[in-house]
């Protein structure tokens, strides 16, 4: 009998691409003034109405690396905040679970854009007052963008909900 043949044809419409965002530029900042760093106390300090607006404060005054060293010093896990490039632009942008006492409130992705950090990304606690966390960070689609794969709630019988973001040169969706 005859074995019928295929011949695959590649077709250049499928092909995905995407839009790195422009360099970014990030404000000028100076080095935090205290020895001994704590969110809390800076959010209280400054009277801010949400957690969001004291991060943004801390960022665009002082730059990123005193927020990342208290995560990494007194965060829970790696679930709660990661500090890369998410946007291909070269400059890293800084994802965060934001927790408000011990309750956590929403998660959030700060990066910069016109010359000051700006929230790129807000996904507020939908279940049980659980923050959304970080359950992957890979290039899944291979097109050199990393996705984020969020843990956004859990449901009855194990249940859990996810949501996948990834940059478009616009925003993250």
């Amino acid at each position: 009998p005859t074995i019928p043949t295929f011949t695959p044809t590649f077709d250049v419409s499928t092909i995905v691409t995407v839009t790195p965002a422009p360099k970014a530029e990030c404000p000028k900042t100076i080095p935090y003034p205290e020895n001994d760093f704590d969110l809390f106390e800076f959010w209280e300090k400054g009277n801010y109405k949400s957690p969001e607006e004291a991060v943004l404060a801390l960022l665009n005054n002082y730059g990123p690396e005193v927020l990342v060293n208290y995560e990494r010093n007194y965060g829970t896990d790696q679930e709660t905040m990661a500090f890369q490039d998410f946007t291909n632009d070269g400059v890293p942008e800084l994802a965060l679970r934001l927790t408000l006492y011990v309750s956590s409130v929403s998660f959030a992705i700060f990066g910069c854009r016109d010359g000051v950090y700006q929230q790129l990304l807000d996904i507020s606690s939908i279940r049980l007052g659980y923050a959304p966390i970080i359950f992957s960070i890979e290039d899944n689609n291979k097109n050199g963008i990393p996705e984020l794969t969020i843990l956004e709630g859990y449901a009855s019988q194990g249940g859990h909900s996810f949501g996948v973001y990834e940059w478009d040169g616009q925003k993250f969706g």
